[in-house]
C-alpha cells in the first residue's frame, strides 16, 4: 500500500479539490491510527493516482472516461477495508465520491449513502 507523502491539497493531485470525511467515519477518526491512515490512503489513491479501488471493469471504464472529460460525471471509488482495521460488521468498504465539479471528494461508508 502506497503511503500518502504529500498533503491532500498538494499540486500532485489530478483534481484541485477539497476533501470531506462524513458521518460515522468522521466521528471515529482519531480513534484508530491504522484506520485513519487507510482513509487518507484511499483519498490519496483516488485523487493522485486515479486508482478507483475495488470496482468492476465497467465502473472503472466509466470513471476513466469521467476523469478525462471536462464535463464528466461523478467518480465513485471503493476500497475494501483490511480486516485488521475493520470495526463495524456491516462496513467492509469505504467509498470515495469525487463530485462532477471536481471541487470536492467525500469519504463515507456505503451504508451512509
Amino acid at each position: 500500500m502506497r503511503r500518502p507523502t504529500d498533503e491532500m491539497n498538494s499540486t500532485h493531485l489530478k483534481f484541485p479539490i477539497q476533501t470531506a470525511i462524513t458521518g460515522p467515519l468522521h466521528e471515529w477518526m482519531g480513534l484508530s491510527p491504522a484506520r485513519d491512515e487507510f482513509v487518507r490512503w484511499a483519498m490519496h489513491e483516488a485523487l493522485t493516482y486515479q486508482n478507483w479501488g475495488d470496482l468492476d471493469p465497467e465502473d472503472i471504464a466509466l470513471n476513466d472516461e469521467a476523469a478525462q472529460s471536462l464535463d464528466g460525471g461523478r467518480i465513485l471509488c471503493a476500497y475494501r477495508i483490511p480486516p485488521f482495521i475493520k470495526y463495524r460488521a456491516l462496513d467492509d468498504k469505504i467509498w470515495v465520491i469525487i463530485e462532477r465539479s471536481r471541487d470536492i471528494a467525500t469519504a463515507l461508508y456505503p451504508s451512509e449513502y
